[in-house]
């Protein structure tokens, strides 16, 4: 795998110095580190405190395949939350079901949001946009 870091110059010091370390935990080579590092297209992002990691997924994963393996993860996600707003819109449900039940409903709601918006950065990301 390939790694590059977009951040500060004295913190690309430092993971140059450690660069030994992300091959031997993770296999993984850093490419490069400093402030004008570019998000290679099809790449995985992560972000840690003031650095921007990107890994390059070109040739790794079959990108076609990940990004029809995601559309269904988010269309899936996309009918759940459906499903939770109908609920929550639902008065009757709402004032007879116990307290615990609807907060149970609002977190999978929460929970589903959040994990959509995630899959839909992450279908962006490998589309690279």
């Amino acid at each position: 795998l390939q790694l590059f870091l977009r951040c500060e110059s004295s913190v690309a010091d430092d993971m140059q110095n450690v660069a030994g370390q992300f091959d031997n935990l993770a296999k993984t080579l850093l490419e490069s580190a400093g402030a004008d590092v570019q998000r290679p297209s099809g790449s995985a992002t992560f972000s840690l405190n003031d650095v921007d990691g990107f890994i390059a997924l070109e040739g790794i994963i079959d990108l076609e395949a990940e990004l029809v393996r995601l559309r269904g993860e988010a269309e899936k996600l996309e009918k759940h939350i459906e499903a939770s707003e109908m609920k929550l819109a639902n008065k009757n449900f709402v004032d007879r079901a116990p307290a615990d039940v609807v907060a149970g409903v609002q977190e999978t709601l929460a929970g589903n949001q959040k994990q959509l918006q995630s899959v839909l950065k992450t279908i962006d990301e490998l589309e690279g946009k």
